[in-house]
């Protein structure tokens, strides 16, 4: 989880130590709405966040070129992989 110790809200682009980058928006810290966070290791996610955990519909590209767009419940796919 993405937790700011001071609690920022709203609209923000960052970057993290370990090298994910966040766009989105954050109520107290943690990333909410439909937004992007792109991984240290290349693969992006595109879709709806709650708490901080991928929830609703989203798009999760892998490295390889696999792709899942689908529903996601607490960070966990819902359906197959495309």
């Amino acid at each position: 989880m993405s937790m700011w110790p001071v609690g920022l809200i709203g609209e923000h682009a960052i970057k993290y130590i370990n090298g994910n980058h966040n766009d989105g928006f954050f109520i107290n810290g943690i990333q909410h709405e439909e937004k992007q966070r792109i991984y240290t290791e290349g693969a992006e996610y595109q879709g709806g966040w709650i708490n901080d955990n991928r929830q609703g519909k989203g798009n999760y590209k892998w490295t390889n070129g696999d792709e899942y767009y689908g529903d996601w419940r607490n960070n966990n796919r819902e359906k197959r992989v495309r």
